[in-house]
């Protein structure tokens, strides 16, 4: 499982990058600042690094070429400068690629993989979850919002398929609707659990039609899925 560092000052594009590597199986490091990334590197070096340039505590491209010159890490900056001086700069002082800012989610696991992949690093095998030794019973593609049952396509929205990814993730147990509010939603305790409900409905919908496979089933305490 590869380990992948992310280096990104801003909250949410590091909380929606983090999940698009965790759900692809990822395991993901967290730094907000040079210094943070700094101590991340000392205990251990990351397959990739994923790092803006415009840094709180310095510049991206100045820390890259550090980096450079003691470790050989395969560096990709997500970054809002988009100058073609900017991006030159980029590879010129060590980055193996370049990705400006808005972007697309798939795009930056395609190049993340690709460059993996160049460097050797690339293990990577789809997300997938096994029970009773029946591998890939489900796969999933959080870019697209499609999971495969037997190779079969469900698309599903994005909190449809925010809800099973989770479901999944804590077979056998129980998820509270505090818990799936949370994860999916990013929503607190005390939030309305009528968009829950409703999520939960459609989505229920959308399966039935693998309930010899697998099922979500409800009580009290939250949903579980059941896979058979």
């Amino acid at each position: 499982m590869e380990y992948i560092l992310l280096v990104e000052d801003n909250q949410q594009i590091m909380d929606l990058n983090e999940w698009l590597l965790t759900t692809n199986g990822y395991t993901v490091g967290k730094a907000y600042t040079i210094k943070e990334a700094e101590e991340k590197l000392h205990i251990k070096t990351p397959d990739a690094i994923i790092m803006d340039v415009m840094l709180p505590d310095g510049d991206g491209i100045d820390f890259c070429e550090k980096i450079q010159r003691k470790k050989r890490i395969p560096i990709l900056f997500l970054t809002a400068k988009t100058s073609d001086k900017d991006i030159m700069e980029g590879y010129r002082r060590g980055g193996n690629d370049y990705i400006t800012k808005p972007y697309e989610l798939e795009m930056l696991l395609v190049r993340l993989k690709a460059l993996l992949r160049i460097t050797g690093a690339d293990k990577q095998s789809d997300k997938t979850t096994d029970a009773k030794g029946r591998s890939k019973i489900m796969t999933f593609d959080p870019v697209l919002s499609i999971v495969k049952v037997g190779g079969e396509k469900i698309v599903l929205s994005a909190k449809e398929f925010g809800i099973l990814y989770c479901l999944a993730n804590n077979k056998g147990k129980s998820v509270s609707k505090e818990t799936l509010l949370k994860e999916v939603w990013g929503l607190d305790k005390d939030t309305d659990t009528s968009m829950l409900w409703s999520t939960m409905y459609r989505l229920k919908k959308k399966i039935a039609i693998y309930e010899d496979i697998f099922y979500i089933e409800s009580d009290h305490s939250g949903y579980e899925l059941v896979i058979i």
